[in-house]
């Protein structure tokens, strides 16, 4: 009988944002209005934390919730502790400088951590304009412009502070602190894209890919989405990372020295006291696989993100699109149910979950608006856009709600951990 966290949505004004955490960090997608309040008490959302928020469009259900959660973060540091003059990183399209520069300078908003804002640019981005520059000193406000990958000639922008202070010594006012790398994630070199060509005429938008490099774990890429306003979808990237390290197998060897389990961490052999070698095979597991989340905003169709963004492993997709202000784009919606004004889309979701690979789908519903439906047209609309998902991709994918439904929890199913060439004598170790 109806969707669990259906009545509570009605009860609180949910809005539609996504918070992936990290193991340094919490990386926010989309800021609606009154986002903060929906987060106060989150068990798994600590606002400290919070250094990355990524804008998808100036829709106001996207948007609007900026400043707010600018400020809320703001008064969670408090001043003169280590995490205080953390940055915090904002990336949108567009407008999106113009926006939030406007609001902090009408409310005179003073914040305790830098904020800089880099804008999505569709088109070529003098060196100039892609270094950071102050844009409102009291909000201590920064911003900048980032190319698409193939007009980028480094091949993608990397947005780890020690990075920035590196390529930039302005850039070094923009904060001091930042976050040190965990040596024992045992993180693996990521794949990142070429230099590109700032030269080239020859890319339209709809080919156009941003990718940012949060950090040694998570890369966050951009695609463009087909909808009435400029939108983007995201894909989060975790790096590959190496084997479990067997220390009772590893001691069992003769190797006892903690330089040389770094060594087998990354692959290399080492020689024991009896100067036997000893190869990772047999005490280190295969490499772990990074895992991927894409991301897609409310929009007309998102065949543009499946083409760009090629494969995910847990996809989170708008379940609804706005039926008034769609005009001809809303006849495009193959078919989908119609409630309140709202258009279903469960076909583009299913559609894209399929052309991805997704194992896991989650509908997220990011409309502040699917509260004003009528009583018992809420169930009902969902009802239809599970069934229309199910429609397209069967009992392939799993099917799960997000949004203003409760958090959803992802189940990854394991790898075989064990190293491959273990003595048999010592397998009893593992």
């Amino acid at each position: 009988g109806g969707w669990a966290g259906m009545e509570q949505a009605r009860l609180c004004q949910v809005s539609g944002s996504v918070g992936l955490r990290t193991l340094q960090s919490v990386v926010m997608f989309d800021v609606g209005e009154d986002t903060q309040r929906s987060l106060i008490g989150h068990t798994l959302v600590d606002w400290k934390r919070i250094d990355r928020i990524f804008i998808s469009s100036m829709d106001p259900e996207s948007v609007l919730g900026l400043p707010g959660m600018l400020c809320t973060i703001s008064a969670s540091r408090s001043k003169g502790h280590e995490a205080a003059d953390v940055p915090v990183h904002v990336y949108g399209p567009p407008n999106l400088v113009q926006f939030v520069s406007s609001m902090l300078a009408v409310s005179r908003t003073y914040l305790e951590m830098p904020v800089v804002l880099h804008e999505l640019t569709p088109g070529r981005v003098s060196e100039a304009d892609m270094e950071i520059k102050e844009v409102l000193k009291r909000s201590r406000l920064y911003a900048c412009k980032l190319p698409p990958d193939a007009l980028n000639p480094q091949g993608y922008y990397d947005g780890e502070l020690k990075s920035m202070l590196r390529r930039s010594a302005k850039s070094a006012e923009v904060g001091s602190a930042s976050k040190a790398n965990d040596l024992r994630a045992g993180t693996l070199p990521q794949r990142l894209p070429g230099p590109g060509d700032p030269t080239r005429k020859d890319i339209s938008i709809s080919n156009m890919v941003w990718t940012v490099r949060i950090d040694s774990e998570w890369v966050v890429q951009a695609s463009p989405l087909k909808n009435t306003i400029p939108t983007f979808g995201f894909k989060a990237i975790e790096s590959d990372r190496s084997g479990r390290l067997y220390p009772a197998v590893a001691q069992a060897l003769g190797v006892f020295d903690s330089k040389q389990y770094a060594d087998l961490k990354c692959g290399r052999p080492v020689f024991n006291e009896q100067g036997v070698e000893i190869r990772p095979e047999e005490c280190v597991g295969p490499n772990r696989r990074g895992r991927t989340v894409g991301i897609v905003p409310s929009c007309v169709d998102s065949e543009l993100f499946a083409r760009n963004m090629v494969s995910v492993d847990l996809l989170i997709h708008g379940m609804t699109c706005r039926e008034d202000g769609a005009g001809a784009a809303g006849k495009a919606m193959g078919g989908g149910k119609r409630r309140g004004g709202l258009l279903s889309l469960g076909k583009r979701a299913g559609a894209c979950a399929k052309a991805l690979g997704a194992r896991e789908l989650v509908l997220w519903q990011a409309q502040t608006s699917f509260l004003d439906l009528e009583e018992g047209e809420a169930d009902a609309l969902v009802n239809d856009i599970v069934d229309e998902v199910k429609e397209v991709v069967g009992d392939g994918v799993d099917v799960a709600l997000g949004g203003a439904f409760p958090a959803h929890q992802w189940t990854e199913t394991l790898a075989d951990e064990r190293p491959p060439d273990c003595p048999e004598a010592l397998q009893h170790l593992l």
